[in-house]
């Protein structure tokens, strides 16, 4: 039955802005700030490109590789990061806290400089053998290269970002985090548009500086991060920590250097292997396979560490999703019912 028939009227009753929704609100409009940072320069960077025919295009292409690590890494990890150090920041255990940031930075890292070293070893052969065919021919897929190389050694500092952010989270503060998107915002805008208007007016195409500022302003936005919450006593890492990130960066400097000798010695590989899609396949795969064997090998990462990192936990008592938890006052104030949208009204 409808609710004319059940004499039943609806109308919207005034939506109450409790403390606990005040304070929702106070920590979610900065830290979505901040998590936007990254989509807001590539959007800037579209609007640049769009003066250069095909350029967006191109950006677009190289943006498909490199937003792979970003979304299967920093956002994972990040998220799964999140209760644990909230937990831990709210039990004042902060060696706990400094611990667990040390973990999700080597273990992000562990998964991301692989995938940036393969960018930089070989764009132009990762883009031809992934997406030239049709229209988009060899020629494309190298002046797609140009973006992607710098894209690359910007990746890590675009998962970093996800993994630090946290760290200001768990402590109640979003708007350090906004403040620092902002400032590389700014920097991405005024440096992208030097570089794609200097390189057009030199005769060069300009969207690899819209890459270039892209990176550099992610590398700042980061090395903010890090010296904030340096200087709050809340990252140090430990010499372990840094022991097994240098195994970490050297294998992956290794594995860089194969993938660049296979990639100057395609025609033989693909006389082997038949086409070129198969040859960056088996790149791919064999070179993530031994990468990974040497990261155990080394003891940079355990696969311990890995379940144990990507575990998310469940019902932390710190709040859980983010928010961290509300004082004692706000927990024990009963709920007000004022703040439905809607109310029957019989």
């Amino acid at each position: 039955m409808g609710r004319a028939a059940l004499g039943a009227r609806t109308r919207p009753a005034g939506l109450a802005l409790t403390p606990n929704v005040k304070r929702l609100l106070a920590l979610a409009a900065p830290a979505a700030i901040a998590g936007g940072a990254l989509q807001i320069n590539v959007m800037i960077s579209q609007i640049l490109a769009s003066f250069e025919e095909g350029a967006i295009a191109l950006l677009n292409y190289a943006d498909r590789l490199y937003q792979m690590p970003l979304g299967l890494i920093g956002v994972a990890v990040g998220v799964a990061m999140l209760p644990r150090l909230s937990r831990l920041v709210a039990a004042e255990d902060h060696a706990g806290a400094r611990g667990a940031l040390d973990e999700a930075v080597n273990l992000s890292m562990a998964f991301t400089l692989p995938a940036a070293a393969a960018m930089l070893a070989m764009p132009a052969y990762l883009l031809e053998g992934l997406f030239a065919r049709a229209a988009f021919t060899a020629e494309d897929a190298a002046m797609g290269a140009m973006a992607l190389f710098h894209y690359g050694w910007g990746v890590p500092a675009f998962v970093l970002a996800k993994i630090y952010a946290p760290g200001f989270f768990a402590r109640e503060d979003t708007k350090a985090p906004m403040r620092f998107a902002l400032i590389s915002m700014l920097v991405n805008t005024a440096l992208g548009a030097a570089l794609f208007f200097g390189l057009r007016a030199a005769g060069y195409p300009g969207f690899p500086g819209l890459a270039i500022a892209t990176s550099v302003a992610a590398w700042g936005n980061v090395l903010m991060m890090i010296a904030a919450l340096g200087a709050r006593g809340a990252y140090a890492p430990s010499a372990q920590a840094l022991s097994r990130f240098v195994r970490i960066v050297l294998v992956s400097a290794g594995l860089g250097l194969v993938l660049y000798i296979a990639q100057a010695n395609r025609a033989a590989l693909e006389a082997v292997l038949g086409a070129k899609e198969v040859a960056v396949a088996v790149l791919i795969l064999g070179g993530g396979i031994g990468y990974f064997v040497f990261l155990f090998l080394t003891r940079a990462v355990t696969l311990g560490e890995v379940r144990a990192a990507m575990r998310r936990e469940k019902g932390a008592p710190a709040g859980g999703g983010g928010l961290p938890p509300a004082s004692m006052a706000d927990r024990k104030r009963p709920m007000n019912t004022s703040t439905q949208l809607w109310r029957w009204r019989p």
